[in-house]
């Protein structure tokens, strides 16, 4: 696969994420914090745990913890893996914090092409609510997620820049499937050792069916160590 149609791949859903942008009634700025921690096991099992914050309302308010517990299994040698996650989230719902659980399942396709790299990731997540905290029609939220990113190993460096376009489909709505949302991430990695790195990005998030679709822009860092 050349670099042009792995492109072609990526923008259209990246022009759906400014088109939403466009026509936005509400927006907001906020910033996203994590540290993760990652182990393989053998050539095909691995495992990551990872803690993450989140704030909006322009950085003043915080929004979200999510303490997430990962396992992979290679299927395919460095091209196609399983994997499952649980996520505990303690979530900011306006007067006071609900406590929502998230379980996951998908796979991970990737291909490798000198400094490229290009991967697309599907899974089907499951969201359990609180019913004390709202009424909430469909509880577990069924949503089936796509992600395609594509990097670039700066040579003689330790910089990768990367892109990346993913959508949210909803699997049992009232409307049945459809498309939810959208996110689009540009950003960067750098290499400090063999052991860790560290992840800045900007992201933007936008609704397409809500009545009052908001657009949230975030900007985040991450660092990453690998056992």
């Amino acid at each position: 696969m050349n670099k042009a149609k792995k492109y072609s791949l990526i923008w259209p859903i990246l022009l759906l994420v400014f088109a939403g942008v466009a026509r936005s009634q509400t927006r907001d700025a906020g910033g996203i914090a994590s540290v993760s921690v990652s182990q393989s096991f053998s050539k095909k099992w691995g495992a990551k745990i990872e803690q993450e914050f989140r704030f909006n309302q322009n950085y003043s308010v915080y929004s979200r913890a999510a303490t997430s517990l990962g396992a992979s299994y290679g299927l395919v040698p460095k091209r196609l893996k399983a994997e499952a996650e649980y996520v505990f989230i303690h979530q900011n719902v306006i007067t006071s914090y609900e406590i929502r659980q998230r379980a996951s399942l998908g796979l991970l396709a990737k291909i490798d092409y000198r400094q490229s790299d290009f991967s697309w990731q599907s899974r089907i997540q499951s969201t359990w609510r609180n019913e004390d905290y709202g009424d909430y029609k469909f509880n577990p939220k069924y949503v089936w997620r796509n992600k395609l990113k594509y990097s670039y190993t700066v040579f003689g460096s330790c910089y990768k820049p990367y892109v990346s376009a993913e959508i949210f489909c909803p699997l049992n709505t009232k409307n049945g499937m459809l498309l939810d949302g959208v996110r689009g991430v540009i950003g960067c990695e750098y290499r400090i050792n063999k052991h860790s790195s560290v992840d800045l990005f900007y992201r933007i998030d936008q609704d397409l069916q809500k009545a009052n679709s908001q657009t949230m822009f975030y900007t985040g860092v991450g660092w990453h160590y690998r056992l």
